[in-house]
């Protein structure tokens, strides 16, 4: 058995199509490792606002200085929330982005392989042809 390599016209779009699915699967990985950072930054800023306690005692710049500080974090939990809703926009654009660009990969890559298979079949042919040729010429020297 040989090993058939087949250029086709198909290759160099298939490279450029890989190459695209690619880069939107990187662009998807780093937008979760963002998320993922959010995420953890949520749930520290949200644990340090649970352990707050509200003073029990003290003079009035003590007890604004904890709603400042309170307010600060809810602040800061609101804007963690907007970041996160704006990069789950980003990665459901991403995610459809994806299944076009695979769509377009997948398509390409039939018909490179229909390509492929309508050279080996063509080749299938010619070597038939070729075999009776030497079969009918060696029949008729008398082989």
């Amino acid at each position: 058995n040989r090993i058939l390599v087949v250029k086709t016209k198909f290759d160099s779009i298939l490279k450029i199509k890989k190459v695209k699915v690619e880069e939107i699967e990187n662009r998807i990985a780093k937008l979760n490792s963002q998320i993922e950072l959010l995420n953890s930054q949520l749930s520290q800023t949200e644990r340090e606002l649970k352990e707050m306690h509200y003073p029990i005692r003290g003079n009035f710049a003590l007890i604004s200085q904890f709603k400042l500080l309170q307010n600060s974090k809810l602040n800061e939990i609101s804007n963690i929330k907007s970041e996160l809703q704006q990069l789950f926009i980003k990665k459901e654009k991403l995610i459809l982005e994806l299944k076009e660009a695979k769509l377009e990969y997948e398509k390409i890559d039939y018909l490179r392989k229909e390509e492929i298979s309508k050279y080996i079949k063509k080749e299938k042919e010619r070597e038939k042809r070729e075999i009776d040729e030497i079969a009918i010429m060696l029949h008729k020297r008398g082989i």
